[in-house]
């Protein structure tokens, strides 16, 4: 595992329980290149960091080789925190789909699969990507985001509209959408976090 990448699993802090944990190495000499990690964890947390969110009460399943991996989540009561975007951890009842993981010495991404979320807003669709890296870059952490719902109330938007946004913008949003039913809304981001 490259350093930087040690580096950021260490800032991160995660904490839980890792279950079935089975980690192979095919050559106990030249470990770098032939290993692979497979674990059930359960109640993980991990801190945000530069932008990237932090996570509370993530249950799954991850299996992790060189340079990529994959999570499977299904994850009651999750808490992801994006303290750049948005000023309040997004709540869930319950989370799940699968996340693809891949880095190198310059760049670690995760690439959502179609994600299920289900909160006071009611059942939502979610896409997700972030490209986080690891050597110094003007453009810094980039976001892809894109949540799509149905059959929701207009005052659960707040929880998707990032506070980052133009202050004329935000009031108008605040302002000039009132009392209705949602039957179909998306909200999409994509750009840096800075």
């Amino acid at each position: 595992v490259p350093q930087r990448l040690r580096e950021v699993f260490a800032v991160l802090q995660p904490q839980g329980e890792l279950s079935s944990l089975q980690v192979q190495i095919g050559d106990h000499e030249h470990a770098v290149p032939d290993w692979e990690v497979d674990a059930n964890f359960r109640d993980v947390a991990v801190q945000s960091w530069h932008g990237a969110p932090g996570v509370q009460a993530a249950t799954g399943y991850v299996k992790l080789t060189p340079g990529k991996g994959f999570v499977v989540m299904d994850s009651p009561g999750l808490s992801l925190d994006f303290p750049t975007v948005y000023q309040q951890p997004l709540h869930y009842e319950d989370m799940f789909g699968s996340l693809h993981l891949d880095w190198d010495s310059e760049t670690f991404t995760i690439a959502s699969g179609l994600l299920t979320t289900r909160g006071d807003e009611g059942e939502a669709k979610v896409l997700f990507g972030l490209t986080i890296p690891l050597e110094p870059s003007e453009v810094g952490i980039e976001m892809d985001l894109l949540v799509g719902l149905q059959d929701s109330h207009p005052v659960h938007r707040v929880k998707y509209i990032p506070y980052v946004l133009d202050d004329t913008l935000l009031s108008w949003l605040a302002d000039s959408i009132g009392e209705g039913h949602i039957e179909q809304g998306a909200f999409i981001w994509r750009g840096s976090l800075n």
